[in-house]
């Protein structure tokens, strides 16, 4: 069938003609006001270098809808959903006001973007990529479901980049755990599962949360406080791990790193430093992970209350058998090792306070 080059922005596209068959967006200057796609024989796919921009909605409510590798859906609409189960290998850009993405199913290893001044809303869980152009918001409806992660495409998060997690309030607490290449911002707060948000490259501070006045909170990267360190050459941490204005920062050079876990069902990502610390000084951790975790030089730090030494740590530690170690704490509580196995550790990497 003939590709799809639409140039009236004020035409609501229609494919609902029974048969099979696909319509193909091969040019960057399609568009239409809205797109409805209700045919099960039916498939639209933007190829690379196809661009389809629309000022309304997306529905997919039978057929087949895909994003290639170099293709891209841009919404420039004030207020727009996507909804139905799609296929995105390439870019959904949220280029207007509010893109509320309504889909249970999305599929693919593309991404989403975030234009100035626009809105993205994921209504579920997601694990595609989001990346800001700059002064954007992302919400998040399932924040402790969301595996993607948030990043700049220019490379830096700015003040105006905004992270708005419904569920929570103004009692939570923010956390940053990683260097200057990336790492995760864990929220928690009590009576909710712990949102670990994982963020990409010059992205080492985040505010403490203020009100959305809709049933959330907003996060900023970098803090709002002036004084609080910045990724770009401000006043940085000395080593270690420290606290300012609500925010913890992990120190992003190559001195050794120390990685405190302050929150259950954290994700801690090694420094890649010369030695990482993982601190661990309560016992409801919940189900923390730890990644980026070298066995020669790292070591896990506990509480004495936790293990009575070394050698009970290391019985208490076993394969899972898919690659990784759990060390359990109790019934309830674990810490997973990623991508390391029991015989690759000692009682040397168990150290107690």
């Amino acid at each position: 069938m003939e590709p799809l080059r639409r140039s009236d922005s004020s035409d609501n596209a229609v494919v609902d003609v029974s048969g099979t068959y696909k319509i193909t967006v091969d040019q960057s200057s399609s568009v239409a006001h809205s797109l409805v796609v209700n045919d099960s024989g039916a498939t639209v796919e933007i190829v690379e270098g196809g661009a389809l921009t629309l000022g309304g909605n997306l529905t997919i409510q039978a057929g087949t809808f895909q994003i290639d590798a170099g293709g891209t859906l841009k919404d420039i609409a004030t207020s727009a959903t996507i909804t139905g189960a799609f296929t995105d290998k390439g870019t959904v850009e949220a280029a207007g006001g509010t893109l509320e993405i309504a889909s249970t199913d999305i599929s693919g290893s593309g991404k989403f973007k975030i234009d100035a001044g626009a809105t993205l809303q994921l209504d579920h869980a997601d694990s595609l990529n989001v990346a800001f152009t700059t002064s954007g918001t992302l919400v998040l409806k399932d924040p402790a479901d969301f595996n993607g992660t948030i990043s700049d495409s220019g490379g830096n998060l700015t003040s105006g980049d905004v992270v708005d997690l419904a569920g929570f309030d103004t009692s939570a607490s923010v956390a940053y755990s990683g260097k200057l290449s990336g790492g995760t911002v864990t929220v928690s707060e009590a009576g909710h599962t712990t949102a670990v948000l994982h963020v990409g490259a010059n992205s080492t501070h985040w505010s403490m949360p203020v009100t959305d006045h809709h049933g959330g909170i907003l996060i900023h990267d970098p803090p709002d406080d002036a004084s609080a360190p910045t990724a770009d050459g401000g006043a940085a941490p000395a080593s270690g791990s420290q606290a300012v204005s609500g925010v913890v920062a992990i120190d992003p050079g190559p001195a050794p790193g120390t990685i405190v876990a302050n929150a259950p069902n954290q994700t801690l990502t090694g420094s890649g430093a010369t030695s990482d610390t993982f601190v661990f000084n309560f016992i409801d951790v919940g189900h923390n992970t730890v990644t980026n975790f070298h066995a020669d030089t790292d070591t896990l730090q506990f509480s004495g209350t936790i293990f009575a030494n070394a050698q009970a740590a290391l019985n208490a530690t076993q394969d899972d058998g898919h690659g990784n170690t759990v060390v359990t704490l109790d019934a309830h509580d674990t810490i997973t090792l990623t991508a390391v196995l029991k015989a690759q550790l000692h009682t040397a990497d168990f150290h107690f306070v």
